[in-house]
């Protein structure tokens, strides 16, 4: 058991998906109630780990995402992006398992189609 900050955790690992999962309620929170500036900080967050994770490579063309780009649409269109695997209209959740890192354009073509549905963008 390793204790931080009054809480117990199996180990390092543990307390690190703790605390990014506590990060992406922040990132929601603060989106939903529009406060852009602190959504931004937690966004930031979530993009560092997910790149950590599982690498620099967009999760749909698989090529290199440079995270120190800004992204959106007055952004860097490679710049990098949240994609829910499963997307959210369609049942998907906000569960880390269900998150990857992409660039932004890629997200953007890929829209809310499921994972069979985007291997045609692919090829």
């Amino acid at each position: 058991m390793v204790k931080r900050r009054n809480r117990k955790y199996c180990g390092d690992e543990c307390r690190r998906l703790n605390n990014i999962e506590r990060v992406m309620e922040l990132y929601d929170a603060a989106s939903s109630t529009g406060r852009v500036k602190e959504a931004m900080h937690w966004r930031r967050t979530m993009t560092d780990y997910l790149a950590e994770r599982d690498g620099v490579k967009c999760g749909i063309c698989r090529k290199r995402v440079d995270i120190t780009l800004t992204s959106g649409t007055r952004g860097d269109p490679m710049g990098p992006s949240i994609d829910h695997v499963v997307p959210r209209s369609k049942g998907g959740t906000n569960d880390l398992a269900n998150l990857r890192l992409t660039h932004w354009t890629c997200n953007n073509k890929r829209g809310n189609r499921g994972v069979a549905e985007q291997l045609s963008l692919i090829g």
